[in-house]
């Protein structure tokens, strides 16, 4: 039986002084005197040309700055230049083996490149370090499910979901992708507690991205109000993929790949989703 969950979310504040700023998750305490010039400001705003613009500074006066090497390095993979962030992070590896955070980023930067069996073994060395990092169970359910392996993709995923709810937080995209994990399965009476899960909670009062989605998976939503929701190409990629999803399970392939296909004809290769849109392979469900 699936239990309740919570996203973990920081608040971006203007960086000024001293202060912790959240790099990748790794906290670190760096000295900045203005937030416009401020590097690590600029990466979680999503300015990533301009970040690494910033942190290439940083590196010419101290090329052994991990935090600014590793910041610059989840711009490149946000941009999508997967080889030249592998290169970083393989470096980062070789000096620090036992950092799960660049371990972890290995394995995106694989499984954004659609090295699904290599993405598995460093998430995998990553949690032998952070057993009981939900984003990494999450990040193996993702795969699994992109190789086609809905049962170890249901495991992960609710592992995830266990791992979110130990510690009272909701993650509604661990929540999704352990129901269509689940519903790949064809295994009807998991299917339908995630179903009934979803439905106990309490949708109407949740209106932020991604908790559309969930009302649409529950039946609220139709796809065309789900759409309505939809704030940015990402979400809007992400809206077309689960509509298409939910379509193949009902058995409406035709329509199913409509959606897919353009998702895939988008080609936001930084997105999960489409990465999975492009592995799926049609056809007639049993």
């Amino acid at each position: 039986m699936l239990k309740g969950i919570i996203i973990f979310m920081i608040s971006i504040v203007p960086l000024i002084g001293q202060v912790e700023t959240y790099v990748l998750k790794q906290p670190k305490v760096i000295e900045v005197s203005n937030a416009q010039d401020d590097a690590f400001y600029h990466l979680d705003q999503g300015n990533y040309p301009l970040a690494i613009e910033k942190f290439n500074a940083l590196l010419e006066k101290s090329p052994q700055f991990k935090s600014a090497l590793v910041g610059k390095g989840n711009c490149l993979l946000q941009l999508g230049k997967y080889d030249e962030a592998f290169k970083i992070f393989s470096e980062l590896h070789a000096k620090f083996p036992n950092d799960a955070y660049v371990l972890e980023s290995l394995g995106d930067i694989a499984f954004h490149s659609s090295q699904f069996d290599q993405a598995l073994e460093f998430f995998a060395k990553a949690l032998q370090i952070v057993p009981e990092k939900a984003s990494l169970y999450d990040a193996q359910a993702k795969t699994y499910l992109c190789l086609d392996d809905a049962q170890m993709a249901s495991e992960n995923a609710k592992m995830a979901l266990l791992l979110n709810n130990k510690k009272g937080e909701i993650a509604p995209f661990s929540l999704i992708l352990a129901y269509f994990s689940i519903a790949e399965m064809a295994e009807p009476i998991e299917q339908n507690n995630a179903l009934r899960y979803i439905e106990r909670l309490n949708l109407k009062k949740e209106t932020a991205w991604p908790y559309p989605i969930l009302s649409f998976i529950k039946g609220s939503l139709k796809s065309s109000e789900l759409l309505s929701h939809v704030e940015s190409e990402e979400q809007e990629i992400q809206a077309h993929t689960y509509i298409g999803l939910k379509l193949r399970l009902e058995g409406l392939e035709s329509l199913a790949e409509k959606h897919l296909a353009w998702v895939k004809r988008v080609n936001k290769i930084q997105l999960f989703e489409t990465i999975y849109a492009k592995s799926i392979q049609f056809k007639p469900k049993a």
